[in-house]
């Protein structure tokens, strides 16, 4: 094995030498110093791979600056409550590429004064202002932005993605030669076993890990006809305080690798299948990021899929190899061979086998799911079950399991209620899942509300005629005039829809409010130089079905 490493390094050192010689220009690291790294490419966020790199701020603080890593223009610049935050988007045509960055503090003069302006023009604090090319030309390491923490970042840092224009796929932006320090190996913490049935579905599964250590090598007995890997890793890089994800897994049986994946790019067809390469039902039970390394049903072109047959009278060696971007690695290595019985797949309790390849549609008593071909990964055992809710507006209809992965959101739809009629704008569909519950809106079509879900649970409908609460966070004189910070709120938490929307009137007229999704803050800075006098802010949030409430303040300048 110690030749297949060299070999795989060198497969790596080419990547890597051809990636650089694309890079025309050499791109700079888009802030200056040592790069530390709080996020990787390719790492499992939930419902989604992070598509970019995140840099730590060299200080820890907001304010560094940031840098243009390649001449280009700025196509688009975003502000936002959440996301991205403030972000810039520089399109490198000559080399057909793009470059965003995201959770940025503040813009550079101009372009603060251009955002400024068009926020005032649409009457909106989340604006998106698209540009023509070389209106705003930018050259290699000019300054663009300072770095921050808005939109949904959780501390300062900045987030950087290298995107390929013509096709839409995310680079690593590793791949450009910068240096990090990194001399961890990643940590293997699981080895999940899927036993599969003869489509590849898994119906139970073993966790492993904890019996195999460096050097250590077993047999693995398992029960069923043949089985996939699931693997639990993370790179802390130096330091050991944040956990990264991995660059590159690779399965070898007997010698011959039988899966690998690395995340050099993500194309547009990866990201859409994010949960097929995931451990859905772990992080949806568990909370457990798992690297699904074996093929689902659906997928395509795939000719080394990871999925492995047993065999009672054969013992096949099994090698796993976890690598970071710097090369360390981590290998596992065992041996494997089914059980002398094994117990026949058995799929109980379910009301429907709903082809992935198909549509199909569930019709219960005014209620009904539209699964269109493609929501599912793999041929999926559905039940479904009424509960009585009395006197409630709808009764809840489940459908699970909850675990089950979909690709495309299917759509749910409820009769309405004639009793509820007079309260039909403030009628929603919630969504149920374990313990919590979540509002996924409604449209409402002829007699029918319809919405759609990214996932399965439990369906009802629910009224809403509670306004939104407004708390007074802080109001203060400052040196230029006067600020005010509220906290606005809602008694429901939503899925897929915002929560609230909110305007601001200074003397009967819209004044910019700037919204922190993390903590749902909206600031507000008003300058002296709008005049003496006693001077009215109110705030205004409203729901998404249309409860409204409102807030004043007075102050006086002198």
């Amino acid at each position: 094995m110690i030749e297949f490493d060299k070999a795989y390094c060198l497969f790596l050192n080419l990547i890597f030498l051809l990636a650089v010689h694309h890079a025309v220009g050499q791109p700079i690291p888009p802030v200056e110093g040592t790069l530390r790294l709080s996020g990787t490419f390719g790492e499992l966020r939930g419902d989604h791979y992070h598509t970019g790199i995140d840099i730590k701020s060299p200080n820890g603080q907001v304010g560094t600056p940031i840098y243009a890593a390649e001449d280009g223009y700025i196509s688009r610049i975003l502000v936002r409550s959440g996301g991205y935050g403030n972000a810039i988007i520089i399109n490198h045509p000559q080399e057909d590429r793009t470059s965003l960055y995201g959770h940025l503090l503040h813009f550079t003069p101009r372009l603060d004064s251009l955002v400024y302006a068009r926020q005032f023009q649409e009457e909106q604090f989340e604006v998106t202002i698209d540009l023509k090319p070389n209106e705003l030309s930018v050259e290699q390491g000019e300054r663009i932005a300072t770095l921050g923490s808005t939109g949904y970042s959780f501390g300062p840092h900045l987030h950087f993605e290298w995107i390929k224009s013509s096709n839409g796929s995310m680079i690593n932006p590793l791949l450009l030669g910068w240096k990090v320090a990194d001399k961890s190996a990643p940590i293997i913490q699981d080895i999940r076993v899927h036993h599969l049935d003869y489509k590849y579905r898994t119906y139970h599964h073993t966790d492993i890990g904890a019996r195999l250590t460096d050097g250590i090598q077993d047999t693995i007995e398992v029960d069923a006809w043949r089985c996939g890997f699931g693997i639990e890793a993370v790179d802390f890089f130096n330091g050991k305080v944040n956990r990264n994800g991995i660059y590159s897994i690779l399965l070898t049986l007997d010698g011959d690798t039988i899966y690998q994946h690395h995340f050099d790019s993500l194309s547009t067809y990866d990201l859409r299948r994010h949960t097929a390469y995931t451990d859905f039902k772990a992080l949806t039970l568990e909370k457990r990021h798992i690297y699904r390394c074996h093929a689902v049903q659906s997928s395509r072109n795939v000719d080394r899929n990871g999925v492995i047959p047993l065999y009672q009278d054969k013992i096949q060696k099994v090698e796993i190899l976890i690598y970071d971007f710097a090369k360390n690695q981590t290998k596992r290595e065992f041996w494997l061979k089914r059980r002398d019985t094994v117990e026949s797949p058995a799929f109980t309790g379910y009301d429907y086998e709903i082809p992935f390849d198909k549509d199909h549609e569930i019709h219960i008593d005014g209620f009904s799911a539209c699964i269109s071909t493609q929501s599912f990964y793999e041929d999926t055992y559905c039940h479904i079950q009424r509960h009585d809710q009395a006197g409630k507006i709808s009764d809840e209809f489940e459908i699970s399991p909850h675990w089950a992965a979909l690709q495309k959101r299917i759509s749910i739809r409820f009769k309405e209620p004639h009793a509820f009629r007079e309260l039909r704008e403030k009628v929603y569909i919630a969504q149920r899942i374990g313990d919590k519950e979540y509002s996924i809106g409604g449209t409402w079509k002829d007699e029918h509300i319809e919405a759609h879900a990214g996932s399965l649970g439990i369906f009802s409908l629910k009224i809403d005629t509670t306004p939104p609460v407004i708390e007074t966070v802080s109001q203060r004189m400052t040196t230029d005039g006067y600020q005010i910070v509220v906290k606005a709120d809602d008694d429901l938490q939503y899925k897929g829809v915002r929560s609230f929307i909110y305007k601001v009137l200074v003397d009967e007229k819209w004044w910019l409010g700037t919204l922190d999704a993390k903590s749902n803050r909206i600031t507000v800075k008003i300058p002296n130089s709008i005049g003496s006098g006693k001077h009215t802010a109110v705030f205004r949030v409203e729901d998404p079905v249309g409860n409204v409430t409102e807030k004043s303040f007075d102050f006086r300048f002198p």
